[in-house]
């Protein structure tokens, strides 16, 4: 999987800019200041200095750090700001293509001693909240996430003081690329999310670097989704990014490093876009986008490292399908740009799939040396950071000590004396601390103790009053419905006396509205009490039996059918034989319900839509409506009792805002799951999902 890094600021898995991007961005992100620093950088001067070393290009980059030192060694007081963007150059330079993290920090160290005590001025707090987001990139890149965090609080609470929205953009992006990292891939979701909207508004800065960053952020998201196996919307996101870099791009292609940077990125994407296919099962498409990727950033100056990574995926997949003179073509192919483009990781996997491929076509002796190469390479890259054996470390240091002891033999003679002396006055000393500490250590130890009972005590009311409480609930909920109980006799005779005189035909007209008004109120409040009566629905309290869910479906639909044609809506029903272990009347209940909320947010001539079907080991049930939405205001309230996100239908029907709570509770007992999406004004879609569907 293959992440784009933005403008080489911070990157998810590896970076994929051009090396000819790199250098031309490292110049334009310094050369963009407050006008408060020209009397004190020299952004003219070494935006020539910086664009004479881009030229020099990224393969020789010692002569380019030699230059750089020279020019900056003659130059006569260079500002601050002149001083940050050579640093800042160098270590990014280090971070991203050396991957030398010791030395890139160095560096980041030394942006922020020149910017000390300039933290606040006008003009510097970009660069101050920069250097931060830096220090934090490289202690990601370290595995430091938990210190990496702390640099990107601080560089935020540096850029709260300007409401710059472009560097709360890449401060939210390095939090979604630290949380990506870490595999918290919905939280990173959220960061990049938030950090396109803010480049969105982020119109004063260098256009060609909100590009960078903007196309990066639709890539991200798309695989923060993909790594969450949700890829209907990871296709959304990749094809969102081709989009905003076929509308965006063009303005860029007058620039050759530009432009080669706009075809990366596309190949980048596309690559991605391939790994979606394949998990999809469509290797025929998988296989055009690798190709096309492949083509793309194998040109020179172009991502020839992301080529290799696509290239290996590539004879993955022809491996796994059986083609394996395909995969021995192009495993040549990788062999041959791995000797002009070393990498210890790209020979790693190309000798992994060399020896798959061995395997594969039944050459033994060739799959175990290329096995044994692999496991060698892979042994040898984990041992580059092993620790010194700690024993070896002491035998030599105690074999320095004896032969020092035999050379100085009479100096150390001379001096025991003075040692004795020294060793019994650190004894007396470590003798008093120790009695201090042992009286210390007994206060506290009582203190502790004191505070431990007066805990237990607390803990104790706090039992009894929580026991009390729970008591007091069920007391409570036992109440509500033997009253509901009680009323439902004779608020439904009611109903039913209103209901027989209104057939009569020659009532008064005010006595037929005084009618209508009884049986509508006492239909709503049967409903209300039918709630009430199911409320703190619990698991253990459940009775359960084999449930055909296909007949409750079709019964709940027809039950309210004449419902919906009332209002002239169109109830379809998809359905399939499935049995799961439920209360047949509670669930009944949940469906109709969401049927009916359907029926009431939904205008007329308008369709809803009923669905089961199989969802791995756990059944289905979705119900789809082209109602009136659910406002962004209500969204957190409406699985709450007796919430305040009541609406009335769009018949001004009435709503008491029991039914979902009670919905919620009735599956989450069966060990299912409800849930919904919508989009104002558009409609919405309830989901119910159980388990046990056969």
């Amino acid at each position: 999987m293959k992440t784009q890094s933005y403008s080489m600021i911070y990157s998810c898995d590896r970076s994929v800019v051009l090396p000819v991007a790199f250098l031309f961005l490292m110049s334009a992100i310094f050369s963009c200041h407050s006008t408060s620093r020209e009397g004190v950088d020299h952004h003219a001067y070494f935006d020539t200095v910086f664009a004479r070393a881009d030229n020099m290009g990224s393969e020789h980059m010692d002569r380019v750090f030699v230059f750089l030192d020279s020019v900056y060694r003659v130059f006569p007081n260079p500002g601050i700001g002149d001083l940050c963007r050579k640093y800042f150059y160098k270590q990014r330079y280090y971070y991203e293509t050396r991957k030398d993290y010791p030395q890139a920090m160095i560096y980041v160290d030394s942006m922020l001693t020149a910017l000390k005590g300039k933290e606040n001025e006008e003009g510097f707090v970009e660069e101050y909240a920069r250097a931060l987001f830096v220090k934090g990139d490289i202690l990601v890149g370290e595995g430091k996430h938990k210190d990496a965090f702390l640099y990107f609080y601080q560089g935020k609470q540096a850029i709260e003081k300007t409401g710059d929205t472009c560097l709360f953009g890449e401060y939210n992006g390095r939090l979604g690329a630290a949380c990506y990292k870490e595999a918290r891939y919905g939280e990173a979701r959220r960061y990049f999310k938030e950090a396109f909207d803010d480049m969105d508004y982020c119109r004063g800065r260098d256009a060609f670097l909100r590009f960078i960053y903007q196309q990066a952020n639709l890539d991200n998201i798309a695989l923060c989704y993909d790594r969450a196996g949700v890829t209907d919307s990871a296709s959304y996101y990749y094809d969102s990014a081709l989009r905003y870099i076929e509308k965006e791009g063009p303005q860029f292609l007058y620039d050759g490093a530009n432009a080669r940077f706009v075809e990366t990125a596309k190949g980048v994407i596309i690559g991605n876009m391939g790994d979606v296919r394949l998990k999809g099962g469509d290797k025929e498409g998988a296989e055009a986008l690798y190709r096309e990727s492949i083509r793309i950033n194998v040109q020179k100056d172009h991502a020839n490292e992301d080529a290799q990574l696509t290239r290996a995926k590539l004879v993955h997949m022809y491996l796994e399908s059986g083609r394996f003179k395909e995969a021995r073509g192009e495993l040549e192919q990788l062999r041959k740009s791995l000797d002009s483009l070393p990498s210890n990781e790209a020979e790693l996997r190309w000798r992994r799939l060399q020896w798959r491929y061995s395997d594969s076509i039944r050459q033994p002796q060739q799959a175990y040396h290329y096995l044994q190469s692999y496991i060698k390479l892979r042994d040898s890259m984990a041992a580059v950071d092993k620790p010194a054996d700690v024993n070896e470390e002491l035998q030599h240091i105690a074999d320095n000590y004896e032969l020092e002891l035999l050379k100085k033999q009479d100096e150390i003679k001379t001096g025991y004396l003075r040692v004795a002396i020294i060793f019994v006055l650190m004894a007396v000393v470590i003798i008093l601390q120790v009695v201090q500490n042992w009286r210390r250590t007994r206060r506290n130890v009582a203190e502790l103790t004191a505070l431990n009972q007066r805990i237990q005590v607390q803990n104790d009311h706090m039992q009894k009053t929580l026991y009390a409480l729970e008591q007091s609930q069920q007391d409570n909920t036992r109440m509500m419905k033997i009253v509901a109980h009680d009323l439902r006799n004779p608020i439904g005779a009611s109903g039913s006396v209103a209901a027989l005189l209104l057939k009569k035909q020659d009532l008064p007209k005010d006595q037929r509205a005084m009618l209508e008004l009884i049986h509508t109120s006492s239909q709503n409040s049967l409903g209300l009490i039918g709630d009430l009566l199911h409320v703190h629905t619990k698991a253990e309290e459940l009775k359960k039996e084999p449930v055909d869910m296909e007949s409750v479906l079709k019964y709940c639909v027809d039950l309210l059918r004449h419902k919906a044609e009332a209002k002239k809506q169109r109830l379809v029903l998809h359905t399939m034989p499935m049995t799961v272990p439920a209360n047949r009347e509670k669930m009944w209940r949940v469906v109709s319900n969401l049927i009916s909320n359907a029926i009431k947010f939904s205008p007329e001539d308008s369709e809803i839509e009923v669905d089961m079907s199989r969802a791995g080991d756990m059944m289905r049930i979705s119900v789809k409506d082209q109602g009136i939405g659910i406002p962004e205001e209500i969204q957190e309230k409406i699985f709450d009792l007796f919430t305040e996100a009541k609406r009335r239908g769009t018949a001004g029907e009435e709503s008491f805002g029991l039914g979902l709570s009670i919905s919620k509770q009735i599956v989450e007992a069966h060990g299912g799951r409800i849930w919904y999406e919508t989009t104002p004004g558009a409609g919405t879609i309830f989901f119910i999902e159980l388990p046990g569907g056969d």
